[in-house]
């Protein structure tokens, strides 16, 4: 059952692609990994009027197609993040609704959440304000964009319209 009060956030792809170099963790005993580049995507999303910019991963993770989306606010079992304050809490994230499956043929795990550059996604979309490497403010940008959603609340619906398709390689 749609909620028809519920709000709904406007993303917009860009076209310009930004690039961040990172080395992945080592797993206990191994050997260092070697550094490795992950590429975003620069867009916008826009809710009631006011615009974030946003990072979505690329190198062939999955993603949303064009269309609008129900979404529900969740807190994520596994990450946390410094909220207000500073103080450490579970990240709070948007789930839309798809049915997308990724490399393991399960519905990936495609989510709007605070993060900086694109290693941060894994075909996910964060949001904050653009520099020249990704983004920043991101967990800022995030309770914001909550706040203009009418406060976070776990299980809330709200909706996103995606535009803009993924540049060729």
């Amino acid at each position: 059952m749609s909620d028809v009060n519920a709000a709904t956030m406007n993303y917009e792809r860009g076209t310009e692609v930004v690039e961040s170099v990172y080395t992945p963790h080592a797993k206990p005993g191994e050997d260092p990994p070697q550094a490795k580049t992950a590429h975003g995507l620069r867009g916008t999303l826009e809710i009631h009027g006011l615009q974030f910019d946003t990072l979505e991963r690329l190198d062939g993770y999955v993603r949303l197609d064009e269309g609008t989306y129900t979404c529900r606010l969740e807190e994520s079992g596994k990450h946390t993040e410094k909220g207000y304050l500073k103080v450490k809490r579970k990240r709070r994230q948007i789930r839309p609704s798809h049915s997308k499956r990724n490399n393991r043929g399960q519905v990936a795990a495609i989510l709007i959440h605070s993060g900086a550059y694109p290693h941060h996604f894994e075909g996910c979309i964060g949001i904050g304000i653009e520099d020249t490497k990704g983004i920043h403010d991101s967990v800022k940008s995030m309770d914001q964009l909550f706040d203009e959603l009418a406060g976070f609340e776990v299980g809330k619906t709200v909706y996103l319209t995606v535009k803009g398709n993924v540049p060729a390689k």
